[in-house]
């Protein structure tokens, strides 16, 4: 149970930073509540033994479970690159974290 505690308090905690801070997209939010539902429905995943046995999740949650994370990773798909990548102002390209490309685009380069 102290390993679903921290799981809990660490969605908590990253839910109200995300309500707190004021972004200057407003695009962000909405994506950054999306990260939290999928973090959310990954840990469900895991382990949801307890809801089971509880009387909370009954048969055939887990099917909507994980249609529920399907429908969420296809509405984060066209966000994940742009997530991924790092935006610098580093004259060197080994600042960016992802091997698709240097800043030119240049994705044969590397």
């Amino acid at each position: 149970m102290s390993k679903a505690h921290h799981t809990h308090m660490s969605l908590q905690i990253f839910r109200l930073s995300v309500d707190d801070k004021k972004f200057k997209d407003p695009k962000i939010k909405p994506l950054m509540d999306l990260l939290a539902k999928i973090f959310a429905l990954k840990q469900l995943t895991i382990d949801c033994d307890a809801l089971y046995e509880t009387g909370f999740f009954s048969s055939g949650s887990k099917s909507f479970l994980l249609d529920s994370m399907k429908r969420a990773t296809i509405e984060l798909r066209p966000h994940m690159i742009p997530l991924v990548e790092l935006q610098t102002n580093e004259l060197l390209d080994l600042s960016y974290l992802s091997a698709i490309g240097n800043k030119y685009g240049d994705i044969y380069e590397r």
